[in-house]
């Protein structure tokens, strides 16, 4: 009898202000392409580049501030040489950029 007696007497009210169930939409920044081809060809998107410019020409199309913290994507086809794609790889590293993906696609 007791327990019926204090059960309703425990429930208190509280008014609670929660921020609504829609979270917002999350805006993805967009990588940036490098594509290697044979004969150590080299293009940023479609412009075409070197080895030697490679990280100078990421930086100026990234453009804004600290480019290194962008997101650069590698392509190459099966024709190219390991060590040509694993040289621009490791300019790419050198030169700052650490987030890299691998594009594997069949072409």
């Amino acid at each position: 009898i007791i327990i019926m007696v204090a059960a309703p007497l425990a429930t208190v009210s509280i008014t609670v202000d929660s921020p609504p169930a829609i979270p917002n939409p999350l805006e993805h920044e967009r990588p940036m392409f490098v594509n290697v081809e044979q004969e150590k060809k080299i293009f940023i998107g479609a412009t075409p580049t070197s080895l030697d410019k490679l990280v100078y020409d990421i930086g100026q199309a990234l453009g804004g501030p600290n480019p290194q913290s962008k997101i650069v994507m590698i392509r190459a086809n099966r024709y190219v040489p390991y060590k040509d794609f694993m040289e621009v790889l490791n300019t790419l590293q050198t030169g700052g950029y650490l987030k890299i993906g691998l594009i594997a696609e069949d072409l």
